[in-house]
């Protein structure tokens, strides 16, 4: 079970609000989620995506490519890019279930 999961219990509560009713997890727990919540659309194909100012990730290799878009998002690319490179990762990474 993912992280997702078990926190969308308490992050789920308030949803959906428009603009914020979408979710991501891994593609195995996809179908779960969808049916415990069927008021947020579900998709699985991102590694990453944001739902207003909502977001969710496919599991923990996929939350490392999360924070850094949130890096890039408050202090650039520059820094962002630097992070990655500290952690040896690719900065973006093609997303859909072939890359997780």
């Amino acid at each position: 079970m993912s992280a997702d999961w078990l926190l969308s219990g308490s992050a789920l509560s308030f949803w959906p609000k428009p603009g914020c009713s979408v979710a991501t997890t891994h593609w195995a727990f996809a179908q779960e989620l969808t049916e415990k919540y069927p008021d947020v659309n579900v998709d699985s194909n991102p590694i990453w995506i944001q739902g207003g100012n909502i977001y969710t990730s496919a599991g923990v290799t996929a939350g490392i490519d999360l924070a850094l878009k949130m890096v890039e998002e408050d202090d650039g690319a520059a820094v962002a890019l630097q992070v990655a490179r500290g952690f040896v990762v690719f900065l973006r990474r093609p997303g859909g279930p072939g890359s997780i």
